[in-house]
């Protein structure tokens, strides 16, 4: 039986449960047009008033998982801000301290042109903290993101998604697509060839 911690539903659904690692993807601001946020937004609250079954909800969160990563994967890489010197860097040290002072583990992460995936599990048995510690992240690499880019305001879209593992085949088809996506996105021929990474499974 899964025991759920907390469950929220904005433009994405956040259904947090404890001891489970949850693959997560965080973006930066606008990456996603509002239309298409409010197109989503919209779909799931159809579903909710229709009553759809938990099968077709979850087929219909698959395809708009999707549909959304075919726009993020054709972010040029060249107009990148999270590929410019010195941000990777930021990123993976902001990663890290999830591991080091939080006890999530990092079973995998990388850093794509215009966002970040990450498979993680609370050490510690805290899932529900799951949501702060990923705004902490992001607002300790945005301030020092802005600083090197010589920008202002938010960095990061405000909402992240996340997306807990059912089963040890959910776990691993997600390990699977974060150490692959670079190679799906066309950037590199070898996942090992891309340095924006950690493999720690």
């Amino acid at each position: 039986m899964v025991e759920t911690l907390s469950y929220r539903s904005r433009n994405l659904p956040h259904w947090i449960v404890a001891d489970k690692s949850f693959f997560v993807t965080v973006r930066q601001k606008g990456t996603l047009s509002p239309d298409m946020m409010k197109c989503l937004r919209d779909e799931r609250e159809n579903a909710q008033v229709n009553n759809l079954s938990h099968e077709d909800i979850e087929k219909m969160n698959r395809q708009h998982f999707n549909h959304i990563e075919s726009i993020l994967d054709s972010y040029d890489p060249n107009s990148a801000a999270l590929l410019r010197p010195g941000v990777p860097e930021v990123i993976l040290e902001s990663i890290r301290w999830l591991e080091t002072k939080r006890e999530w583990k990092i079973y995998a992460a990388v850093i794509m042109p215009s966002h970040i995936h990450m498979l993680i599990r609370n050490k510690g048995g805290h899932s529900d903290s799951l949501n702060e510690d990923i705004g902490k992240v992001k607002r300790f690499s945005a301030t020092r993101i802005n600083s090197l880019l010589e920008m202002r305001g938010n960095f990061w879209q405000s909402e992240n998604f996340d997306h807990w593992c059912r089963s040890p085949e959910s776990f691993d088809k997600h390990y699977a697509y974060i150490i692959n996506n670079p190679v799906k996105a066309g950037l590199v021929k070898n996942a090992d060839d891309w340095p924006w990474q950690i493999n720690g499974k």
